[in-house]
């Protein structure tokens, strides 16, 4: 098992309490990706939450429910809402300060959707549609890439080699080290439970914006492996993956601790307080 390298920090920083401070364009963290989180966020539901997403979701199940978001945003009715799954940040730190999207960004529809899902004013079509967008871009901000440069659309743009498919930077983060073991659904969601243990109350104790920071920070792990030579395309090394994945795996469980959070802050903010597993 390769060791650590230089990355450790990085690593540590997402196990840690958050602080304040195309053709090739892949979907974000991919369906699977989704339902992991969405399979965690679960866990740690408290029953005010789960009665209120069961009737927003009718005859589907929660942990599916982040999907929608990216199935809808190719869609004419819904193609301005495509800006919303990611930010572009040029240069760390991120603060009020930073630059942003006009058309908006994964950050401000977090906090507009979860406002909406929480308004007494909101009809229960408007709940159920800010429902779907919350859940899907909760876990978004968690990949670092969603936090990107738009010189490369994100890592879209970098093509490279995961194991002996030519593909790129981006759909490496979103789906390719989430497929890079052969792992069960079910193994997986147990392996990402494991990771929350003893991290519950630190990793609820944070802010959007604080998420938006720790993947800024990761995002240079995303970047560093060795580039091509000339007219090649890069090849992603197994040290690279193994250290990688990781990282995703913690944020995927971050993910989905923070998602139940949001969601029993709304139905049950005891319990959201308390950061309990509700099984």
């Amino acid at each position: 098992m390769p060791m650590m390298s230089g990355r450790v920090k990085l690593l540590a920083l997402v196990l840690l309490p958050a602080v304040a401070v195309c053709p090739w364009v892949a979907h974000a963290f991919g369906s699977l990706g989704h339902r992991l989180a969405g399979e965690v966020a679960e866990v740690y539901l408290c029953e005010p939450a789960r009665t209120e997403l069961a009737v927003l979701n009718g005859r589907y199940s929660f942990s599916t429910a982040g999907s929608w978001a990216d199935k809808v945003r190719y869609r004419k009715e819904w193609a301005y809402t495509r800006p919303w799954h990611y930010m572009n940040i040029e240069n760390a730190p991120f603060s009020a300060d930073t630059p942003r999207s006009s058309k908006g960004d994964v950050l401000s529809a977090i906090y507009r959707y979860r406002d909406q899902l929480a308004s007494t004013d909101s009809d229960l079509e408007q709940r159920r549609v800010a429902m779907l967008f919350l859940v899907h871009f909760v876990v978004d901000v968690h990949q670092p890439l969603h936090v990107g440069y738009a010189s490369d659309l994100g890592g879209n743009k970098l093509r490279v080699f995961l194991g002996d498919k030519k593909t790129n930077l981006h759909a490496v983060w979103d789906t390719g080290l989430l497929q890079s073991e052969s792992q069960s659904v079910q193994d997986y969601r147990l392996a990402l439970l494991a990771l929350t243990r003893g991290q519950v109350a630190a990793w609820q104790d944070s802010l959007p914006t604080d998420w938006v920071e720790e993947s800024l920070a990761l995002r240079a792990v995303a970047y560093d492996y060795r580039p091509a030579e000339s007219g090649d395309l890069a090849v992603l090394s197994d040290s690279y993956i193994y250290e990688s994945k990781q990282i995703i795996d913690v944020r995927l469980a971050q993910a989905g601790v923070r998602l139940a959070a949001e969601l029993n802050q709304i139905w049950c903010p005891k319990a959201a307080d308390r950061g309990e597993a509700v099984k």
